[in-house]
């Protein structure tokens, strides 16, 4: 009788992406190729994320050999995996492969072990698994079953960055809102069902002219979860005033220190970045709001198009060409591009960014040397984070120590890290993960506001 458990050979892409990924295949075996150990000890000595998972994946599997004295035939894992894992070579089966697959050695090499095993075990469903989307497809032209991994894999990225929540509401209740202010959101009745505490909301009245409407964001008081109406002028941030409903919205997350955690999702030139830089300045350095020591600002180093090379300096001079974007947001936030400086509403001279980075007011931090870091007390910026996966978002955030704030921006159509897309990056993780938490807030931004031309570029292209 054939045996129902699958045996999944793995690629190195996957061990990469997750180095903790033989306990996730259930009661099934595993097959590490011998070509896949030789390819990660080329990563082993990076100190990227890269590197620590090379070599976190070589520590299990040298526990794995210490526990059972070999690798070479198979070994049970420990739980939660009820299935074995075993090494195995390709042999002469990578004669078997293609020679249009030559120059992907080792991708052909793995390739070849589970070509070997599908052929020397038909009794079994053997399938190669790989992050590398031509690999798979390398696979599939040899014959083989290929999956990605799937651990981690938001189904239903659409509903996690929706537009802003349109609620019909009885007029009565509208213009409460307007007068007063505030609602309990139990006066919504089955309306408010499944609205939950930091959700922005746009509220429009049912009666007969439609024309009564409002904007909330729901906040929790001694008396319960209740809804607070956004004024666009009270919305300001540092010196910017938003410019949309969504904006608005943003803007109400970043000004509520309750609120510890903010997701900014948006196609490019909505204003991910510059209300969060406005919102760190005012936290920062307005001495009526300040809530913050200093700014962190954090920001995955991948080019678009070819690779720099060789940086000359040290870290913050090697890091600069990556922080341009932030500096852009915070010049204009500054008035550095302006000739003149007068005073600025919040009592004092326009600052230089250059004096904001000498005196550690905004701190540009490389995620190479992040990790064992505790950083208190900060306002920190985590910018383009669709580039990071889900553990190189939990290393940063996990810096986050005192009150510190932490806050997501990124566009989940501009992911430029191999093996990453919009269904497994870090930051539709965590918008996923904290959806439902108290502490966290996410707002969609759908309106650019960088330029007609940008616009028109953002979603024309």
């Amino acid at each position: 009788m054939p045996d129902a458990r699958k045996i999944f050979v793995l690629d190195t892409s996957v061990v990469i992406h997750d180095p903790q990924c033989i306990q996730t295949f259930g009661d099934n075996d595993i097959v590490v190729p011998l070509a896949l150990i030789s390819e990660i000890d080329g990563f082993k000595t990076g100190e990227d994320q890269k590197g620590f998972n090379a070599r976190e994946f070589s520590r299990i599997l040298d526990r794995l050999k210490e526990e059972h004295a070999t690798l070479l035939q198979f070994v049970p894992l420990g739980p939660p995996a009820t299935g074995g894992i075993c090494l195995s070579g390709a042999g002469q089966y990578v004669q078997k492969v293609p020679a249009e697959f030559d120059q992907a050695r080792k991708d052909r090499e793995i390739i070849a072990t589970a070509l070997r095993w599908a052929t020397e075990h038909p009794d079994r469903t053997i399938v190669l698994v790989s992050k590398d989307t031509n690999v798979r497809l390398m696979g599939h032209a040899c014959g083989l079953v290929t999956e990605d991994y799937k651990r981690g894999r938001i189904k239903n990225v659409d509903q996690l960055t929706h537009a802003a929540t349109v609620l019909g509401v009885p007029d009565h209740l509208v213009d409460k809102l307007t007068k007063d202010g505030w609602l309990l959101l139990s006066e919504l009745g089955s309306e408010g069902e499944g609205v939950r505490e930091n959700h922005c909301l746009t509220l429009l009245g049912t009666g007969d002219s439609h024309s009564r409407s409002v904007l909330v964001t729901v906040e929790r008081h001694p008396e319960g979860l209740m809804l607070r109406r956004l004024i666009k002028d009270e919305c300001r941030l540092w010196t910017l005033v938003p410019r949309n409903r969504e904006q608005i919205f943003a803007a109400a997350l970043l000004r509520n220190p309750s609120v510890r955690l903010i997701t900014l999702v948006g196609k490019a030139g909505t204003g991910k970045t510059l209300l969060a830089m406005a919102a760190g300045l005012e936290q920062v350095l307005e001495p009526k709001r300040r809530l913050y020591k200093k700014i962190v600002v954090m920001r995955p180093l991948v080019s678009v198009g070819k690779e720099m090379g060789w940086l000359p300096g040290d870290v913050n001079e090697k890091i600069h060409p990556w922080m341009k974007p932030i500096f852009d947001n915070v010049q204009f936030l500054l008035g550095d591009e302006k000739k003149e400086k007068p005073e600025n509403g919040h009592g004092h001279h326009a600052l230089k960014l250059q004096q904001l980075l000498e005196q550690g007011v905004i701190e540009l931090e490389a995620l190479s040397f992040v990790r064992g870091r505790s950083i208190n007390d900060a306002f920190i910026v985590i910018d383009e984070a669709q580039n990071l996966t889900p553990h190189e978002i939990k290393t940063l955030m996990t810096r986050a120590a005192g009150k510190s704030k932490v806050i997501l921006t990124g566009d989940l159509q501009q992911i430029d890290t191999p093996y990453l897309d919009a269904h497994s990056s870090g930051l539709t993780h965590v918008v996923k993960k904290f959806g439902e938490h108290p502490i966290a807030g996410h707002v969609t931004l759908v309106k650019g506001e960088r330029s007609e031309l940008a616009e028109l570029a953002a979603d024309l292209l």
